[in-house]
């Protein structure tokens, strides 16, 4: 599969984006940030509408869910039946099992201005004083000049992280690993988002969103205490981050600063 993105001039849209843009004080100086600054942050937000463009195209329309698993609406093609669940099985065995022994995550039904008050309390944040770290735990800097962590992500590195990656439920996005794998097969666009992400420093922030859905544990379903929230980040965000978590895994390893 082919893809071409359109990306705009950067100067098409500069007049709007200067005109829409906060305006920032920085100490010392003119307010708005420095001159080299305000140009990567309008590179960046350029890079930004890019990949949105490139998830919109890794989206998939939503299915309908499958007549056999729709209790009382007559029965499905056996056959169908069988082939639906075969493919899951190749994307997601847990889902699959589920399917077949019919065991739906059922809903919970308290009201959401409840739940919300409920996990805010449990996940509060707790100011701890922290005891000042001893003498022998500050290492003293050195004066080697180690390479850089990760100078560019190859396509190989990605096929190689993504065939690790189990099927799970997406973020916000709605991009899940078996859509990248077979829209994007030879991770040619990923390579594009990740590496403009190295370059720039940043992740777009859309990266940064999750959203949570409870999971029934057992027991009372009007008590949420029998319920796990799971937050779904983005699968883009979670391949990128494991490239990096690999990639300083190994260095720790190699350099000896891990055991």
């Amino acid at each position: 599969m082919c893809v071409v993105v359109k990306t705009r001039q950067l100067s098409e849209d500069t007049t709007t984006r200067q005109a829409n843009k906060p305006k920032l004080h920085w100490p010392g100086i003119e307010p708005g940030p420095p001159a080299w600054q305000a140009s990567i942050l309008q590179n960046f937000a350029e890079l930004e509408d890019v990949i949105g463009e490139l998830t919109k195209v890794l989206q998939s329309p939503p299915k309908p869910r499958p007549g056999g698993r729709q209790r009382g609406r007559g029965q499905c093609d056996p056959n169908q039946e069988a082939k639906r669940i075969q493919q899951l099985y190749k994307t997601n065995r847990k889902k699959a099992m589920r399917d077949i022994r019919q065991e739906d995550s059922p809903l919970c039904e308290v009201p959401g201005d409840e739940v919300a008050n409920y996990f805010e309390d449990v996940f509060k944040e707790t100011i701890t004083e922290l005891p000042p770290l001893p003498a022998s735990a500050v290492l003293p800097p050195t004066q080697r000049q180690d390479p850089m962590l990760v100078t560019t992500i190859d396509k190989e590195t990605i096929t190689a992280r993504l065939v690790r990656c189990s099927e799970t439920s997406p973020g916000a996005d709605g991009v899940t690993y078996s859509i990248i794998k077979r829209k994007d097969p030879g991770a040619h666009m990923l390579a594009v988002m990740y590496n403009s992400c190295l370059r720039y420093k940043r992740i777009p922030a859309a990266w940064k969103e999750s959203r949570t859905i409870l999971l029934y544990k057992k027991g009372d379903k009007g008590d949420l205490g029998n319920w796990r929230p799971i937050a779904l980040s983005s699968c883009l965000y979670k391949i990128y981050s494991g490239i990096l978590a690999d990639s300083l895994g190994r260095r720790a390893a190699s350099t000896g600063a891990v055991s």
